[in-house]
């Protein structure tokens, strides 16, 4: 049992540096091969713009009319 504990925790280690060293990978400048935090932060904060852009901005003019069942419970008994 603790053979396994310990196996189970070096497979997480080991999945863990896995995991940091692709997005090192995937994240540095392949000129210099550091990794540009400065534009990464800048890149965070345009995404981050054009989501909250794009959530308030969807559509100003629409007016939301609820025009549903307002029987749920009669419904249900039609469905079955």
């Amino acid at each position: 049992m603790i053979a396994q504990k310990i196996e189970h925790e070096a497979n997480t280690i080991s999945a863990q540096q896995y995991l940091l060293d692709y997005e090192k990978e995937i994240t540095q400048d392949p000129a210099t091969g550091t990794v540009p935090r400065e534009r990464l932060q800048a890149g965070l904060q345009q995404i981050l713009q054009q989501q909250q852009a794009k959530v308030q901005g969807a559509i100003p003019t629409m007016v939301w009319k609820e025009r549903g069942p307002k029987n749920l419970p009669g419904l249900y008994g039609v469905c079955y």
